[in-house]
């Protein structure tokens, strides 16, 4: 019998049991320390969201055996968009391994901005719905300008819409699941941004919102001053400048979507490179297969600690959604509110 039965069939109640176990696998995988290991210097993104997805479950598990209900995610997606499908489906297998109930509202190609704003606005009047999202891509007919106000700040747990500028005006909020993501991997890694340079590589909302938060952060914090400095270049940057810049940076977050962009001449020994992109090219044998911007077969040999694709931000923004998803729903048990 294993041990997974032993304790299930104890007086262990299931929520401590999964307590145990999640104790077991950190310590048996060497984690127990409160670190993040690496192998050859990539960062265990896996362990990571292993570690947040079993919280999140843990949580979930008390509040139901109190006699609560599980925290419900409502998403809407053009199903014709086949990333928009694929991460859906991932977000799926984890949302039912923690136990969150979701629900997909499907959009066809001929629905307008106007429709999905309506849906939006729905999801914060649904009193079953405890946290709405967009799966991105939409289709290219709607504009996201158009929609983005219509979904509900308490309930906006990817940060798609203006949630993320309350966050940088001072007051909490949910931030997008990447850029929580990277913010995640940069603590448990001990890599601080404080004091150091950190390079941004693209012009994606992700960036954006990564520079902001560094900047107000510098602004309004103590111990940050003007030694804390902020990188960024994008693909129409020249290689020659871009290999300087780069390699004054402690710390590299790229989302610039150009296969191995990022190589070994740019990095400074000992930092610490985010790979937060998702490209999908052909191998030589004519199969499909992700990639990121980072050469990570030759990074990881000076980087301190860089993240893999596949199996590196991907899987950690989504666990990052479930565990926004959680916390959203908290708040609408308990009627306050979380600004």
């Amino acid at each position: 019998m294993t041990l997974n039965n032993l304790l299930m069939k104890s007086v262990v109640p299931p929520g401590r049991a999964a307590c145990v176990l999640n104790v077991l696998r950190k310590y048996n995988s060497g984690s127990h320390n409160g670190t993040t290991s690496t192998t050859d210097n990539i960062i265990n993104c896996e362990r990571i969201t292993r570690d947040i997805l079993d919280d999140v479950k843990i949580k979930i598990e008390d509040r139901l055996m109190r006699g609560g209900s599980p925290p419900r995610l409502s998403m809407v997606l053009f199903w014709e968009e086949v990333e928009a499908r694929r991460y859906a489906e991932k977000l799926l297998r984890s949302c039912d391994y923690v136990g969150i109930e979701t629900s997909i509202r499907k959009m066809s190609p001929s629905m307008s901005s106007t429709d999905l704003h309506d849906i939006l606005v729905n999801f914060g009047y649904d009193s079953h719905t405890d946290a709405g999202m967009i799966v991105l891509p939409l289709s290219k007919a709607v504009q996201v300008d158009h929609v983005h106000i219509g979904l509900d700040l308490q309930k906006d747990i990817d940060g798609f819409g203006v949630s993320y500028r309350k966050h940088m005006w001072g007051n909490p909020s949910y931030l997008p699941a990447k850029v929580s993501a990277t913010l995640e991997v940069l603590r448990r890694c001990s890599a601080r941004i404080a004091l150091r340079t950190t390079l941004l590589h693209g012009k994606t909302r992700n960036l954006k919102v990564l520079k902001t938060l560094i900047s107000q952060t510098n602004h309004t914090k103590a111990g940050l001053d003007d030694k804390t400095t902020v990188i960024e270049t994008d693909a129409n940057t020249p290689t020659s400048v871009l290999n300087r810049l780069a390699l004054s940076a402690d710390v590299i977050v790229t989302e610039v979507g150009v296969p191995k962009s990022i190589t070994v001449d740019m990095v400074k020994e000992g930092s610490h490179v985010i790979d937060l992109s998702h490209n999908r090219v052909q191998d030589d044998r004519g199969k499909s297969r992700i990639v990121g911007d980072v050469d990570i077969d030759e990074v990881k040999n000076v980087a301190a600690g860089v993240t893999p694709v596949p199996g590196g931000l991907g899987p950690l923004s989504i666990a990052m959604v479930c565990k926004h998803t959680l916390l959203a729903s908290k708040f609408s048990k308990s009627k306050d509110s979380y600004f």
